[in-house]
């Protein structure tokens, strides 16, 4: 059950900051009049507190679960199958949920290159 959790808490984060770093992008079209790009504006210069710095460490956190969910998945998948259960194949939510916010950063970085979100987050 635990790992299950873990899997899904691990899965969910890069979609998590993508969805973060969109929102804040979306409050500085609301203040500047226009998407946002590569430091135009400073998302540090934006009125939205802490909102920044949380976004930048839910970048960082999605950047770490691109290593370790393999890891803990392979390891709950193992322990599971050591037990006789078919968790691999009853329990894919959050392998689908790991792949949908890996291809929305893949998609975001590859349209828009260096003018990307990711790019305009850390500038």
């Amino acid at each position: 059950m635990i790992g299950r959790i873990a899997l899904y808490g691990l899965a969910s984060l890069p979609l998590w900051a993508f969805g973060m770093v969109v929102a804040l992008a979306c409050f500085s079209l609301r203040v500047t009049g226009r998407w946002p790009r590569y430091a135009q504006p400073d998302p540090k210069s934006l009125p939205a507190g802490a909102y920044w710095d949380l976004c930048v460490a839910s970048v960082l956190g999605a950047l770490g679960a691109l290593v370790v969910y393999p890891v803990v998945a392979v390891i709950v998948s193992v322990r599971s199958a050591g037990r006789g259960d078919c968790g691999a194949q009853r329990h894919r939510g959050h392998v689908l949920v790991f792949i949908a916010g890996v291809l929305a950063w893949v998609m975001e970085t590859s349209i828009r290159g260096r003018a990307g979100l990711l790019n305009w987050i850390f500038d």
